[in-house]
């Protein structure tokens, strides 16, 4: 039997309309629904306010941080300005203390020396260090210098001494003169010039006694011991001659010169003396040729020269180049005062002039040259080209004699070279050999003055 009571469920007029047809909801739906919507557009504001906030923040907070390293690397770059500043102005104020000019005085000039030593370790790297490294050579220079010119100041005072109070005697000169050499090798012309010229002024007064002292001695009857002081004075006078001091004065150069012309009388006369022709005839031939090298043989300045030593003879053939001068053959080693030659010269064409003792005086105009040449010519004596011919020599004094073949050679020097070797001149479009070159040195090998301590 059909319930009774209320509507059957499986009635359709009694089942709730589809949603979206038939009546509206129902009014409490209506408020749920807008009290969802409205707490999901709250929650909505707060995450983009929250979000909002968080990227203020993180703009914040990278400005703050940005802003800190900001004021840090500004601080850094003052700090490293500051320390740069400092540090240039220590170097200003080290390179103007080090810097300075050199002092005049001994004392200042140690202080200063000092300074630069104890500041070593902040200038040694620094970009100041070459000038700085210079200044201080240039006060030990000066400190030198200052010794050096006390030391003078004594030893001029000394030496001036011994000459004004030498014994009847006379000083011994040989010794001053060493110790004012020796004494001059330490002192400046530019930086010590009163102490300088006060040394020079007194050399001049004892090599000048020195001189005059060998040339009194020069005329002892002994001829050895004249021919070894007129030696000497002759090596002191050239010495001078050739301007050791580098002054180019032409009053003492000429002063020497003159010393020197008066000497060489005594001395040509104690060497024809000492050397008589049975005192050279026992001395020993020496060869010059065996054990000699092109090297040995040097030609002058601007010289065109093919030169060989080969088979124990010296080929010699001048090619002219762009030059129609003359040139000078030398061998360096031997060296004599006087000396007796003998050679075998054979001449193919031209002309040579042979020089038994010169160093210097290449001019047969002057005495001391014997020419020979393949042809007639002003002076010279003909010779067959292509032909050896034996030569002999002996240089002593002012002489020169000897033979060319079977002619008689005698010649007298003009000038007062009185030192010398084995030299030739060779005339353009000349070639010549010679052979058996022999030497009797007369008296010891000259050992010319050097500039004490300056070479």
């Amino acid at each position: 039997m059909p319930h009774s009571h209320g509507p059957h469920h499986d009635d359709p007029a009694h089942l709730p309309p589809p949603h979206g047809h038939g009546h509206a909801p129902h009014p409490h739906g209506h408020a749920h629904h807008d009290e969802f919507m409205a707490r999901l557009r709250a929650e909505h504001d707060a995450k983009v306010k929250q979000t909002i906030r968080l990227g203020i923040a993180s703009i914040a907070g990278f400005v703050l941080v940005t802003g800190l390293g900001v004021w840090w690397w500004l601080r850094h770059v003052e700090a490293t300005q500051a320390a740069q500043d400092a540090a240039a102005g220590a170097r200003a104020a080290l390179r103007a203390s080090l810097l300075q000019p050199v002092p005049a005085e001994a004392s200042a000039a140690r202080a200063l020396l000092q300074r630069l030593e104890a500041s070593r370790a902040d200038w040694q790297h620094g970009p100041d260090h070459e000038a700085i490294a210079r200044q201080e050579a240039a006060v030990r220079g000066a400190i030198a210098s200052f010794a050096n010119r006390q030391r003078a100041e004594a030893e001029l005072v000394t030496v001036q001494s011994l000459v004004e109070q030498a014994p009847p005697a006379g000083p011994d000169w040989r010794q001053l003169h060493e110790r004012l050499w020796a004494l001059d090798a330490g002192l400046d012309p530019e930086r010590d010039g009163e102490h300088h010229a006060r040394l020079v002024a007194l050399i001049e007064r004892v090599d000048t006694g020195w001189f005059e002292a060998l040339l009194a001695t020069g005329k002892n009857p002994d001829a050895n011991a004249a021919l070894g002081a007129l030696t000497d004075a002759f090596e002191l006078g050239t010495f001078h001659h050739d301007d050791p001091h580098g002054h180019h004065d032409h009053a003492l150069e000429q002063a020497w010169r003159q010393r020197l012309h008066t000497l060489v009388q005594l001395f040509d006369a104690a060497q024809r003396a000492a050397f008589a022709p049975s005192a050279i005839e026992a001395l020993p031939w020496r060869p010059l040729l065996p054990g000699s090298t092109e090297a040995d043989w040097v030609p002058s300045r601007g010289a065109h020269f093919v030169r060989t030593v080969r088979d124990g003879a010296l080929v010699v053939r001048s090619d002219g180049g762009d030059s129609d001068h003359s040139g000078v053959l030398m061998l360096v080693r031997p060296i004599w005062y006087g000396a007796a030659l003998r050679l075998q010269l054979q001449v193919e064409r031209g002309e040579v002039v042979l020089f038994g003792r010169s160093q210097r005086q290449f001019d047969p105009r002057h005495g001391g040259g014997i020419t020979l040449a393949t042809s007639e010519r002003p002076g010279a004596i003909v010779v067959p080209a292509g032909q050896p011919v034996a030569i002999e020599l002996v240089l002593v004094g002012d002489r020169v004699q000897g033979k060319v073949g079977d002619r008689a050679v005698d010649q007298q020097l003009r000038h007062d070279e009185r030192r010398g070797g084995f030299g030739v001149l060779v005339r353009p479009d000349t070639a010549f050999s010679l052979r058996d070159l022999q030497v009797r040195p007369l008296g010891g090998e000259p050992v010319p003055f050097a500039r004490r301590g300056r070479g």
